[in-house]
């Protein structure tokens, strides 16, 4: 009996079959030892045993006047409450009809129920029973209205399947006709564009940037067929070696070596054979060259058209044999004499199959009338105008994300520079007369050296940080290899605050620890004055001792002959007797006075220099004065004085631009403007000098 607070339907089924027998109307009792389940099903038929039979049956008779018989049968069961209860499914929910397989839930409120071991309605064991459905689904069946591709599209099965527990894919065909992956569909080709690339034409000239063109072939791909043609397409290096100078470059080597290989890129991961159209891995340089040529050298010294075939051969070869629709024979100037032809050969297939060697004169003809077309398929077919970069292509197991990483340069040019390193190495072990294990050699005893080197000025930075306060990586090590460097130290000794080690703050410090010398950053160039001076030249045999000296004509006696002469202060004259600096290098001394004056005609942009010499230590002190005044104006020295004192003041005292001062400044003096009235020819001097400011303004 269900608890009522629950309210259903309960439509009047009546029992009309003869056969069946109306079924009484039990209600709720307390569950005991002699209480059958199947009393609680409201069609099951109750009877009793008791003394009093013929006795009117007064609870049946009370019951019945509740009228539970007549609103219908009771709904003991689950799915008889979602039959007939309130709660109405709407139409557009999918569902399934009740499964009488087993109920666990209890229609009763009482919180003291005990239903251990009790089954609360009896009745046929319901059992699980597993149904496997096979289910084939063809992509023929599409609505190809909806669906025009076989390799994109939804199938609808013909009937729901519910309580699906597994599902399990046995057979799987895939279209072996159809290519996914075609150039209709766009998705074949990709554009790489690698930083700072150029894109240049066969004449050097450069045109924008370089966009590299990349395309897998037609077909149907799984991740890791996908995967492993992009790995060939991005690696398979070009065919051909750049020549800046173009043949022009080549010429040279291929006379001098013969080698036929010289004109191929240096074998990279794969080799593209464009005769069989198949890509091949891990090639050789003599793999590459055999297959244009039967031996990878010539043999003797080739004449100019042999070096042409041997040159552009391999460029015309591959143009013919090129799919793209700008390039293959037709493209070609075939206008060539064709009588060197066998019967039944045609150009193209002499060209492919029947290439005769350098002297063939089909290939030589077919060169020279097409040589700018084979320039230009050459420079596009070198690592000039393709990927430099290796590149390595991946993707994640768990979501089939392809990624794409280049870890070094295409190993065509790795083996490249491989190879030039390992030549120009033996050159240099050539050149310095030392075998490759004297070498070895010398990097152990180096290695041991280093690291001595490296644990004795880590030992001198901890020691400069505890004890003067220098902080760690302050110099460099190279600073210490210079005694003249200074190192300013202070007493530190445990200071707080500075490191002894590489920590957080010798890491983050930018700057980079001295090399040079810490007081070159106070020493500064004097300001050049006369910036077209120059060093004397010495001489090849005395060096600066072959220049004049102690104002003599030489540096040899007499001496007398130049002006190498003492001035007497006194008498404001020479003192003719007596040299200033004699030919043992001693200097002329006034006794009264201790000292020794000179006049010294010191000329712009020229030497004057004294040799003497001392017996003592003693300090040098020099004093230049102005020219004595009765010396300063050469008209006057002229007449008043002999010869060689006019020797000696050869020069005005003002400045004027002759050859003896020509280098003094960066201007001629003769472009300077000119201040009328002191040493102008043109303006009257008696007008010139005691002028008013008025009279000066119109000069």
């Amino acid at each position: 009996m269900l608890p009522n607070n629950q309210k259903f339907f309960r439509p009047y089924e009546p029992y009309t079959r003869p056969e069946e027998k109306t079924p009484a109307f039990v209600p709720f009792e307390a569950d005991d030892d002699e209480t059958d389940a199947s009393d609680y099903d409201s069609g099951s038929v109750t009877t009793t045993t008791s003394s009093l039979e013929h006795l009117p049956d007064t609870v049946l008779f009370a019951t019945n006047l509740q009228l539970n018989e007549a609103g219908g049968q009771n709904f003991p069961t689950n799915e008889s409450q979602l039959q007939y209860g309130k709660n109405i499914i709407p139409r557009n929910t999918s569902y399934a009809p009740y499964n009488r397989a087993f109920n666990i839930d209890l229609p009763f409120d009482d919180k003291n129920f005990d239903t251990s071991g009790t089954k609360i309605w009896p009745g046929a064991e319901v059992v699980k029973q597993s149904v496997t459905s096979i289910v084939m689904m063809n992509s023929k069946d599409r609505d190809r209205n909806v669906y025009p591709l076989p390799s994109d599209l939804t199938l609808r099965l013909p009937r729901t399947y519910l309580n699906v527990t597994s599902m399990q894919v046995i057979q799987m065909k895939l279209l072996s006709s159809f290519y996914y992956f075609r150039p209709d569909k766009g998705n074949t080709c990709m554009t790489i564009n690698e930083f700072g690339r150029i894109f240049y034409n066969f004449l050097n000239q450069a045109d924008g940037p370089l966009n590299v063109q990349k395309c897998i072939r037609e077909g149907s791909y799984n991740i890791n067929t996908l995967i492993a043609e992009l790995n060939i397409q991005l690696n398979t290096p070009p065919l051909f070696y750049d020549y800046p100078g173009g043949f022009n470059q080549f010429v040279p080597l291929f006379v001098s070596t013969g080698d036929f290989s010289i004109a191929f890129n240096y074998p990279g991961d794969f080799f593209y054979d464009s005769l069989t159209r198949t890509y091949v891995p891990g090639p050789t340089r003599t793999y590459i060259t055999t297959r244009f040529w039967q031996t990878t050298t010539l043999g003797f010294t080739p004449n100019l058209k042999q070096t042409k075939v041997a040159y552009y051969y391999p460029v015309l070869r591959e143009y013919v044999l090129d799919p793209k629709p700008e390039y293959g024979i037709d493209s070609l100037d075939t206008n060539i004499d064709t009588s060197a032809l066998l019967p039944n050969e045609t150009i193209y297939t002499r060209i492919v199959y029947g290439f005769q060697g350098v002297n063939d004169p089909i290939i030589q003809e077919m060169i020279d009338v097409n040589v700018l077309r084979l320039d230009e398929y050459r420079s596009l077919h070198t690592f000039r105008n393709s990927l430099i970069n290796r590149y390595v292509v991946n993707y994640e197991t768990f979501n089939n994300k392809i990624f794409i990483t280049s870890p070094s340069l295409n190993t065509s040019l790795v083996n490249l520079l491989n190879t030039q390193y390992a030549i120009f190495f033996a050159q240099q072990l050539t050149n310095y007369g030392i075998s490759q294990n004297q070498y070895n050699a010398i990097v152990a005893v180096n290695s041991a050296l280093l690291s001595i080197i490296n644990a004795m000025y880590d030992y001198m930075q901890t020691q400069l940080a505890i004890y003067f306060g220098i902080n760690f990586n302050t110099f460099a090590p190279v600073y210490f290899t210079q005694v003249n460097n200074y190192i300013n130290v202070q007493n530190a000794q445990n200071a707080i605050g500075i490191s002894s080690n590489y920590d957080f703050a010798v890491i983050t410090n930018p700057n980079d620890p001295f090399t040079t010398n810490i007081l070159e950053q106070n020493r500064e160039d004097p300001t050049v004055y006369w910036p077209n001076m120059s060093n004397l030249t010495p001489d090849p045999i005395l060096g600066l001792q072959g220049y004049n000296t102690n104002l003599g004509a030489s540096n040899q006696a007499p001496y007398l002959l130049g002006s190498n002469y003492p001035y007497e202060i006194d008498t404001d004259n020479f003192n003719f007797s007596n040299a200033f600096i004699d030919a043992d290098g001693d200097v002329y001394i006034d006794i009264r006075r201790k000292a020794g004056d000179i006049i010294c005609p010191i000329q712009a942009a020229r030497y004057t220099v004294f040799r003497f010499r001392s017996l003592y230590r003693q300090t040098l002190q020099v004093e230049t004065m102005p020219r004595p005044t009765q010396y300063r104006y050469p008209a006057y020295n002229a007449i008043t004085y002999g010869s060689n004192i006019q020797n000696v003041f050869d020069n005005s005292y003002s400045f004027v631009f002759n050859t003896s001062n020509s280098k003094m400044d960066n201007v001629p003096f003769n472009t300077l403007s000119q201040i009328y009235g002191y040493s102008n020819s043109n303006v009257s001097l008696t007008s010139s000098f005691g002028c008013n400011f008025r009279q000066s303004q119109s000069f």
